[in-house]
């Protein structure tokens, strides 16, 4: 179970340092910053984390070879 909520907390890391990232923020559509990452999003990212990875990269890919 700890191995499992430490994967979801590297995740959510890694979606937060994306979306942060100059060469990201050109190619999106939607501005996202820091301040809409509040608490309770963070904590259902890290416990559903392998769903929201699958809708991550299908989207993240998508709108990256567009």
């Amino acid at each position: 179970m700890i191995i499992y909520i430490l994967l979801g907390i590297a995740f959510m890391f890694c979606i937060e340092y994306l979306l942060n990232m100059n060469s990201i923020k050109e190619r999106m559509t939607t501005n996202h910053s820091l301040e809409d990452m509040i608490w309770t999003k963070r904590i259902i990212g890290v416990l559903f984390w392998p769903v929201w990875l699958g809708i991550f990269l299908y989207n993240f890919f998508k709108s990256y070879f567009e």
